[in-house]
C-alpha cells in the first residue's frame, strides 16, 4: 500500500462526474460552450446525422427529435461531460411528446392571435365594399389603421415568442405538459436573472442561424445543421436551468 494513502480521500469519480438527476448550479450562460460542446464529440458527425435523418418520419421524427434535445438537456443539467448522445428513436419518441405539447400550445396561441388581427383587417374591407358611397371611405381609412395594427402585432408577436420560446422548452424539457397556464413561473425566472435569458435568446437566434446554413447546402446540409441547432439549443435551455437553480429560482 503506498505511503501516499488515506481513507479519507474522497473518491475522485464522485467529484468528476455528479451523480445522476443532480443538478449542477452555474452562474451565468456561456453561448461559447453551447456552440462547441457538439464538436467535442468524436462521433458527432454520426450522432447528428442520423437524428437528421430521423426528422424526415412524418410527426414520429419531430418527436423523437425533441426527445433526443430533452436528453441533452438533463445531461447538461446533472453536469454530463458528455452530453451528446446517440438518438434512441422509441425512447426519445416517448420523451419528445411533452415538450412537443409545451410548445405546439404557444404556437397555437400566436397563431389564433395572427388570426385574430387579419381578422380585424378583413371585416371593415368587406364592410366597405358592401356599403359603399362615404361610408366606404371611412371603412377604408379603418381597414388601413387595422392592417398596420396587425403588422405591428405580427412584429411584436415575433419577437416575443423568440423571447419567450427557451423558457417554454426549458420548462417543456422539465416535464410541463401546458407552462402556458402557469405563467407565475416563468415571470419569477425572468426576474431572477434577465441578463442570463437575454445571452440565451442571443444564443437561441445563433443556434437558428446555423440551423439555417444548410438550405445554402442544397437542403443536404440540413441534416448536419438542424440537429446541431437544436443541440445548442437544448444546451442554452439546460444552461438557463441551472442558473434558476443556483439562485433558488426553481427547484433542482
Amino acid at each position: 500500500m503506498s505511503d501516499d494513502f488515506t481513507p479519507y480521500d474522497p473518491p475522485k469519480a464522485d467529484l468528476e462526474h455528479p451523480p445522476t438527476g443532480e443538478v449542477v448550479g452555474r452562474d451565468s450562460v456561456d453561448i461559447g460552450e453551447a456552440i462547441g460542446f457538439v464538436f467535442k464529440d468524436p462521433d458527432w458527425t454520426s450522432k447528428v446525422l442520423m437524428v437528421g435523418l430521423f426528422s424526415l418520419i412524418p410527426i414520429a421524427g419531430a418527436l423523437a427529435a425533441l426527445g433526443w434535445q430533452r436528453r441533452i438537456f438533463e445531461a447538461v443539467r446533472r453536469g454530463d461531460p458528455q452530453p451528446l448522445p446517440a438518438i434512441d428513436f422509441g425512447d426519445d419518441l416517448g420523451r419528445g411528446v411533452t415538450p412537443f405539447v409545451a410548445v405546439f400550445t404557444m404556437a397555437l396561441v400566436f397563431m389564433f392571435v395572427i388570426i385574430g388581427a387579419q381578422i380585424l383587417v378583413i371585416i371593415p374591407a368587406v364592410m366597405g365594399d358592401a356599403i359603399g358611397g362615404a361610408a366606404r371611405d371611412i371603412l377604408g381609412v379603418v381597414t388601413m389603421l387595422f392592417g398596420l395594427f396587425a403588422l405591428l402585432l405580427q412584429l411584436v408577436g415575433s419577437i416575443g415568442i423568440n423571447v419567450v420560446m427557451p423558457e417554454i422548452v426549458r420548462r417543456g424539457h422539465r416535464g410541463e405538459s401546458v407552462p402556458l397556464l402557469s405563467p407565475g413561473q416563468s415571470i419569477r425566472a425572468v426576474r431572477a436573472d434577465p441578463m442570463s435569458l437575454l445571452m440565451v435568446v442571443v444564443g437561441w437566434f445563433v443556434a437558428g442561424m446555423i440551423g439555417g446554413l444548410g438550405i445554402w447546402l442544397c437542403f443536404v446540409g440540413m441534416f448536419l445543421t438542424m440537429p446541431v441547432a437544436f443541440a445548442v439549443q437544448a444546451h442554452l435551455a439546460a444552461q438557463w436551468d441551472q442558473v434558476l437553480v443556483k439562485k433558488g429560482a426553481v427547484e433542482g
